[in-house]
């Protein structure tokens, strides 16, 4: 499929069956990334979106972690939140859950390239009171940029009046500790939980300032006949002393003062309240049915999402569920029923606050496990260059919706924008966009155009072939106008170069020769052809080049004419008009010395037949 530009500015694309199609040439914008924040276009997006914030969560299936990536085109600086899943509660007189593990990061460096994220699992709760086990009821681990940070341990398992010498569950290991379960002999079982910190001590993205956050769970307790168990854990770090789950720790990376990985509440089987989950999304525990005014748990209050109160459902306890993304323990039952249920452990969570650069702004838009599908109404007031998922450039006006899912996303203008739908398999999608700007250099020139401007104008020097122009217009070559030029002062020819010192064999030319090539040089009336020459006169005064190439050979050059496809010249002769003019300025000297002979010879004849005037 050939491809020709023509004079008229269009590009004429001819297909191989013989049709002809125009493609007309219009202008664009010439811009350059912004340099500084102030001058940044801020896209608005709708729902609300925080700039600058990207927040991965667990999908809520049964995977253990649900995996992401993150793209940094440069070297960034980020705040980063990392929380592990919480544990299950245990159930039969038994502990809550502990809440995961919590690391902060504050002004980290990652260096340009592609990383995994992965999202722990809260642990699954306990049904039918089996005992419970580490690979199945402990929260799962999240992992960042190589960083793991454990999941809360489970709540343990107690027992009252059998089997005979039973021993109560200690409290998972973990993040924060699950609570250690209840038995009935009247001693105290201390079996809490511990912290497991997570493995950062020679990671190389560690440079920023960071805290681990995570505590012990509580002691089993024995109250009146049967007892109880604690409270699970929490990043708080302070150890549970009730049945209360302990708080999570408040940290405020998005604008919210959100506490992470809160405990579970653990339950009574001899009172009237179970435990409430800690703050930061632990659930609440549920206690015995068999006493009149018995209150369940709450779940805590202040984190991302909610946990879920201790119930009784249908007769059956259950101990309520942290709250997703958070990191929250589940909360324990006392076991009235052979279904009982311990709540969940909640889900972990990465949060990933830049910091800078400032210029190269980013949007995150991430899959949500309630809503399969996430529309958002993104919306730039000016043109803006945007990057997702570092898929190439694009210049962006107007209002775009963007569609997140489990498995895939789209980008799809809704404002007749010149952009292709986009699809991106992944159910996480990274925006970064840059300000507009006009081509600026470090003295404030700048080209500027714009739609209702169609001139395109410059402030400063300009150079071509040269980063240094020491002119309005510095050309390192040759230039070439269709149509000549204009001067608004008395200067008509171009400054030539003409210092002796960057000369050499100098000799004085033949004035005789100069006459005699303009003697031989004809001078012709004619009329250019149609389609060669961009003129509106085309009735002309001049030479023949080839007549020129004969007499006077230095004066001509060799150059290509490109008309269309089928028609070219590669032979095109033209005139060096530098190299006649001083020719003519030759002759006219040899002119001069032919009439200062004639005056001289003129005075002798006067002189010698005394001829007086």
């Amino acid at each position: 499929m050939p491809i020709s530009l023509e004079n008229t500015s269009n590009i004429r694309v001819t297909y191989n069956t013989g049709s002809n199609y125009i493609i007309e040439t219009v202008k664009s914008d010439v811009f350059v990334r912004g340099t500084t924040s102030g001058d940044l276009s801020n896209p608005t997006v709708s729902p609300t979106l925080t700039t600058n914030i990207g927040v991965f969560t667990h999908s809520g299936g049964t995977e253990n972690q649900t995996p992401h990536t993150i793209y940094f085109p440069v070297n960034t600086t980020c705040d980063i939140l990392i929380v592990g899943g919480g544990g299950a509660g245990g159930t039969h007189i038994a502990g809550g859950g502990g809440g995961g593990g919590v690391l902060h990061i504050t002004n980290a460096t990652i260096p340009k390239g592609t990383y995994n994220i992965q999202v722990g699992k809260g642990g699954n709760r306990i049904v039918n009171n089996p005992r419970p086990t580490t690979a199945n009821n402990n929260g799962k681990s999240s992992i960042a940029f190589g960083i793991e940070v454990f999941g809360g341990g489970f709540g343990g398992n107690g027992m009252w009046a059998y089997p005979p010498g039973y021993v109560a569950d200690n409290g998972g290991n973990g993040g924060s500790g699950g609570a250690g379960g209840s038995y009935n002999s009247g001693r105290t079982v201390s079996y809490g939980g511990s912290k497991v910190l997570p493995s950062y001590t020679n990671n190389v993205l560690l440079n920023g300032t960071y805290t681990y956050y995570g505590g012990s769970g509580g002691d089993g307790q024995v109250i009146g006949f049967q007892g109880g168990g604690s409270g699970g854990g929490g990043a708080g770090g302070v150890k549970p002393s009730n049945y209360n789950g302990a708080d999570g720790i408040q940290i405020n990376i998005d604008g919210n003062n959100y506490f992470w990985g809160g405990g579970g509440g653990g339950c009574i089987q001899d009172s009237l309240k179970a435990g409430n989950g800690g703050k930061g999304g632990g659930g609440g525990g549920n206690g015995s049915t068999g006493f009149s005014g018995y209150t369940p748990g709450s779940a805590g209050t202040g984190g991302i999402s909610l946990g879920q109160d201790g119930m009784i459902v249908e007769g059956i306890p259950e101990g309520g569920n942290g709250g997703s993304g958070t990191g929250g323990g589940g909360g324990a039952t006392a076991q009235q029923s052979s279904n009982a249920k311990s709540g969940a452990g909640g889900s972990g969570i990465v949060i990933i606050k830049v910091i800078s650069p400032t210029t190269n702004k980013y949007l995150f838009f991430n899959y949500l496990p309630a809503q399969p599908t996430l529309n958002y109404t993104l919306n730039f007031p000016t043109r803006t260059i945007a990057n997702f998922n570092n898929s190439g450039d694009e210049v962006m006006n107007g209002q775009y919706t963007v569609s997140v899912r489990t498995t895939q996303s789209t980008i799809t203008p809704t404002q007749g924008q010149n952009l292709q739908d986009r699809l991106y398999f992944t159910s996480n999608l990274a925006i970064r966009y840059h300000t507009l700007n006009p081509i600026k250099t470090a003295e404030g020139a700048q080209w500027t155009y714009s739609s209702n401007n169609p001139n395109v104008y410059h402030l400063g020097s300009v150079g071509i072939g040269t980063t240094s122009p020491e002119y309005s217009l510095d050309v390192r070559g040759f230039i070439y106008s269709s149509s000549g030029g204009y001067t608004s002062s008395a200067l008509t020819k171009w400054s030539v170069l003409s210092d002796r010192r960057i000369k050499e064999n100098i000799v004085k030319a033949s004035y005789d020769k100069c006459l005699e090539n303009v003697k031989n040089i004809e001078l012709y009336n004619f009329n250019f052809k149609d389609n060669y020459v961009n003129t509106n006169d085309r009735h002309q005064l001049g030479f023949i080049a080839q007549e020129v190439q004969q007499i006077y050979p230095k004066a001509v050059e060799v150059s290509r004419m490109i008309m269309n496809l089928e028609e070219q010249i590669d032979d095109l002769l033209t005139l060096n008009t530098t190299q006649i003019d001083y020719t003519l300025y030759g002759s006219v000297k040899c002119l001069i010395q032919k009439l200062e002979n004639i005056k001289i010879k003129m005075e002798q004849i006067k002189t010698v037949y005394n001829i007086t005037t």
